[in-house]
């Protein structure tokens, strides 16, 4: 019974109690107890038996499909000669200078509680396998998750430091596992491609400084972001971007500069983002999901709102949240600040830190010195 088959194996053999024309009952015992399964039944050969008084064990090795298991049962597992089961089929391009290109292939059995740990274990196993394990790392991964019915994520990050390997293989396989446990629909992954570049050194950078050209930004105005990186070793590097003032907002903002940490740390806390209320819903935002190699840039507004059926509802007046409030058929949550203004750009490292400028605007106001913070 296979888990995890290709360039990586991961099953179970066992000794086949009973055939019964195209029905095969084995083991004698559970495997997992899953129920209802979708196991790859293979051919399996024995090399060895390494006797015991305690515990007796068979060395062996899984083979070709030959259908499938369906069920996991306490008495027995049983299934279907005939045609293997859907699986996940997971492709790795793995790059890296001190090696040639390397292409995997593995197939991961289709189940809710098991397919996202077995992607995980092809992902983490392969860059082990590999690379080395202790010491400092960058894996730049880039691919795609695909759910069938054109229903894709895409994956684009950067993982750099000591727990690169492992931080890397949880969050090539997150889509995987967010998907498998959905609320709305059975959504299992059908396709993981993935190309993994290694490096062995920190391609990171600290966000140390962050400075507009204007002291006194002007609604609807577009000013320039200057961000100063400071890479590892000590290297600095300057990237500038766009920043359009809204215009329908005036008073004290929060101009918030961070990496991917910072920004859902703040989210969680005080933007409190609606959950998804559907599948489409969930797809867009696992697309959307927070990236170690994006430089995010938050324009905040310190006003009240709510998060009502799923959705988030900024700088809502006050007649509206008291009918809210008093709606008791309707869940609602408040929000103590609003995002009025959003930008993100794709950087060549993974970055770390945020820095804060709070600026005021005022209609008409005159562009002045710049400064920074």
């Amino acid at each position: 019974m296979s888990m995890l088959r290709g360039d990586l194996e991961m099953g179970a053999t066992g000794t086949v109690t009973h055939v019964d024309g195209n029905r095969v009952y084995a083991f004698g015992h559970p495997f997992l107890n899953l129920g209802p399964a979708s196991f790859a039944m293979t051919r399996a050969r024995v090399f060895t038996v390494l006797p015991s008084l305690d515990t007796s064990m068979k060395i062996a090795t899984l083979g070709p499909v030959i259908g499938t298991m369906t069920q996991d049962r306490s008495t027995a597992v049983g299934g279907l000669l005939g045609t293997g089961p859907r699986e996940l089929e997971v492709n790795i391009t793995l790059t890296s200078g001190s090696a040639p290109e390397r292409k995997l292939k593995f197939f991961v059995i289709h189940d809710q509680l098991l397919t996202p740990l077995f992607a995980y274990v092809s992902i983490l196993n392969s860059l082990i396998a590999y690379e080395r394990q202790t010491g400092t790392l960058t894996v730049q991964a880039s691919g795609r998750v695909s759910f069938g019915g054109g229903d894709e994520v895409e994956i684009d990050d950067m993982f750099s430091g000591e727990a690169a390997v492992p931080l890397a293989a949880a969050g090539i396989t997150a889509p995987v596992g967010l998907a498998a446990g959905n609320e709305f629909r059975a959504a299992l992954a059908e396709r993981l491609d993935v190309n993994l570049r290694v490096t062995e050194e920190p391609e990171a950078a600290t966000i140390e400084r962050a400075w507009l050209d204007t002291t006194r930004p002007r609604p609807g105005a577009t000013h320039t972001l200057s961000v100063q990186l400071r890479h590892y070793r000590g290297a600095t590097e300057t990237v500038t971007m766009p920043i359009e003032m809204p215009a329908q907002t005036a008073g004290p903002l929060t101009l918030l500069i961070s990496d991917a940490a910072t920004l859902n740390s703040l989210e969680q806390r005080d933007l409190k983002p609606a959950k998804p209320a559907s599948w489409s819903a969930l797809l867009a935002q696992m697309n959307t999901v927070r990236r170690n190699n994006r430089l995010y840039v938050r324009l905040i507004a310190t006003t009240p709102g709510a998060v009502v059926g799923g959705d988030t509802l900024p700088a809502l007046p006050a007649s509206v949240r008291t009918v809210l409030d008093e709606d008791k058929t309707v869940a609602s949550a408040p929000v103590t600040k609003t995002v009025v203004g959003a930008w993100e750009r794709r950087v060549t490292r993974a970055l770390r830190g945020s820095r804060e400028l709070t600026i005021t605007l005022r209609p008409g106001s005159a562009a002045s010195n710049p400064v920074s913070r």
